[in-house]
């Protein structure tokens, strides 16, 4: 499913809803700037700057909406502030996943002299104008190499859903809580979400961290002698009695292959003497049902997905 976000001018929103209605739906998801983009309480520009999460392409139609003497000559133009808006669109996606969409004679700032552009003929029949200029960025879509069908997990889900983890933890221990005095991150991902935690433990809760070893693609080797970083120092510190109760901690899982064995690693070492549990913020679905991870915030559709955390 492509999502796109269409922008024009008042004058302009009739073709845009044209454009809208002949976008295939079970392909395109297709968003309007009437609908919802500008949200309250946020400035003009601030809810642009994030939209790389929400769509995958961006439309500009420009339209005739002002006519101006230039240097002795009369030009339409279209409106100053979706030429504003195309420049932010582009600062956010790139020249390749922006399409302007205007009529052949319009005047355009020369700065946008040598950018493609969809052109088309104004006429009254505008759904016969709309299938044209659909026709072309279909074309354009299905041939661009961009990755589009991915799924963004922004800063303010990841935290959230951080913060539902955390939630589990702190229950009663009745209901499932658990009461750690030491966190560990399977690095990359776990040291983050271990330090989003922890603040919510006091500045005394320690983060410690485990190197996995991806390499063999086998979900994460923890003893490999060859490895750059080896877990010595980690063990060192975990053969004491000053920590008993054990959180391991990763973000994201698509098989559960390296969480399940980072904490057997730890278990078969320590597991006589300590009490270790595991974690992770998203599962993918397909985890649902299995021994993964003692606890999992979310499950999400991880099969084919591509991840950016923005703050």
């Amino acid at each position: 499913m492509h999502r796109l976000i269409i922008f024009s001018s008042s004058e302009g929103l009739t073709l845009a809803q044209y454009i809208q209605k002949n976008l295939y739906p079970k392909e395109y998801a297709v968003q309007l700037w009437t609908n919802g983009f500008f949200r309250f309480s946020k400035s003009f520009i601030s809810n642009f700057s994030s939209m790389e999460n929400s769509f995958d392409y961006a439309i500009i139609l420009l339209t005739k909406d002002d006519l101006i003497m230039s240097r002795g000559k009369k030009f339409f133009i279209p409106r100053d502030n979706i030429i504003f808006e195309l420049g932010l669109c582009i600062g956010q996606f790139g020249l390749d996943r922006v399409f302007i969409v205007k009529p052949d004679d319009l005047h355009l700032p020369s700065d946008l002299d040598g950018i493609a552009s969809c052109n088309y003929v104004m006429m009254n029949n505008f759904e016969v104008v709309a299938g044209s200029v659909c026709a072309n960025l279909v074309s354009y879509i299905r041939q661009t190499p961009v990755e589009t069908d991915k799924q963004i997990i922004d800063w303010n889900d990841y935290c959230y859903q951080t913060g539902r983890l955390i939630d589990f933890l702190k229950q009663p221990l009745a209901l499932g809580g658990f009461n750690l005095d030491c966190i560990i991150g399977v690095n990359r991902g776990g040291l983050m979400t271990g330090d989003l935690i922890s603040r919510e433990y006091g500045h005394n809760m320690p983060i410690l961290s485990l190197f996995a070893d991806r390499r063999l693609r086998q979900g994460g080797i923890f003893n490999s002698v060859d490895a750059p970083i080896n877990n010595m120092y980690l063990l060192d510190i975990l053969s004491g009695n000053m920590y008993s109760n054990i959180l391991v901690v990763d973000s994201f899982s698509r098989k559960g292959r390296t969480i399940v064995r980072a904490k057997d690693y730890l278990t078969n070492l320590f597991g006589n003497k300590k009490i270790i549990k595991s974690s992770l913020v998203f599962a993918d679905n397909r985890l649902k049902g299995k021994n993964v991870a003692d606890y999992i915030a979310d499950y999400r559709d991880l099969s084919q997905v591509r991840f950016s955390l923005k703050p």
